[in-house]
């Protein structure tokens, strides 16, 4: 980031702002018949802006409640799917073990692939609560029973080690909304003020049209940039 373009970006932050909160969708261009596996990151979103450079959920999670794309990333929500389990061991042609999920009951999952899912565990559970027992299979003469479980996944990832990706909220595998923090000089968050890809609450101590008018400056300069490249 030059001189110029950062002094830009300062006169929009508050003075306060230490860092910013960002959203961005990746992208699973994964071929899994031809062997190849790569997942390319989106474009940044400012979401709000930190007062400090510490990780904390809490804070990630209320600005990915302000956006509507990363709403199932906000306080109290989860990564919950509920499936049909077995309730004891079989062995038919393969061993099958008590809590595992069953390969035949994808009628009830509602045209999902591996369960039903929810982003709250009181709706998951209260699915489950309800929803009439599954049907029991006959394996060579014996009666195998099933039942709901609900499984989850964690949304608050922590990889503060070497080649890790820090703290950030992500549900599911592979593509999908990240929400994390970053600092101020990130290249990629002057891209997402000049393309006008901010989202930050009206609360922010400056108005709509203050805000509109940086980032036009901010494109005009980022178009200056690229004629000089």
């Amino acid at each position: 980031m030059n001189t110029q373009s950062k002094s830009l970006l300062d006169a929009v932050r508050p003075p306060w702002a230490k860092a910013v909160i960002v959203a961005h969708c990746a992208i699973d261009k994964s071929d899994p018949q031809t062997d190849y596996f790569h997942v390319q990151d989106g474009a940044f979103h400012v979401l709000a802006w930190s007062r400090h450079t510490q990780d904390r959920f809490d804070e990630m999670r209320k600005a990915a409640a302000t956006f509507p794309q990363t709403a199932h990333l906000g306080p109290g929500c989860g990564d919950y799917t509920a499936k049909v389990v077995l309730e004891c061991d079989v062995q038919s042609n393969g061993y099958y073990y008590a809590g595992q999920a069953s390969p035949w009951h994808s009628e009830l999952y509602q045209g999902k692939y591996a369960g039903l899912p929810f982003v709250r565990k009181a709706e998951a559970e209260g699915f489950v609560a309800t929803a009439p027992k599954p049907g029991p299979i006959s394996f060579d003469g014996k009666l195998v029973t099933f039942r709901w479980d609900i499984w989850e996944q964690k949304i608050e990832h922590r990889e503060k080690w070497s080649m890790g990706r820090g703290y950030y909220l992500h549900a599911g595998y592979g593509g999908g909304w990240t929400v994390e923090k970053v600092h101020l000089d990130d290249s990629a968050v002057l891209a997402a003020f000049a393309a006008g890809r901010v989202h930050v609450p009206q609360a922010r101590n400056y108005s709509e049209d203050e805000i509109q008018a940086q980032i036009t400056q901010l494109k005009a300069e980022n178009a200056r940039l690229r004629t000089l490249a």
